[in-house]
């Protein structure tokens, strides 16, 4: 049973891995080449109120 958690979590470790090297260091890549493309700490903020004032009225 240890042996197949430690496994788990290798698998979970590979996985999180290819994602840092792939999604996340090409959307870094991309930001550092146009950062007129990404938004200010208010625009994030706003964005994610009116997502979360979306989400409460279908409730």
């Amino acid at each position: 049973m240890i042996r197949d958690g430690l496994r788990a979590l290798q698998a979970r470790d590979r996985a999180l891995e290819k994602w840092l090297r792939t999604e996340v260091v090409a959307a870094y890549d991309e930001a550092r080449a146009d950062p007129s493309s990404l938004l200010t700490g208010e625009e994030v903020l706003e964005s994610l109120t009116k997502l979360r004032d979306r989400t409460e009225k279908r409730r």
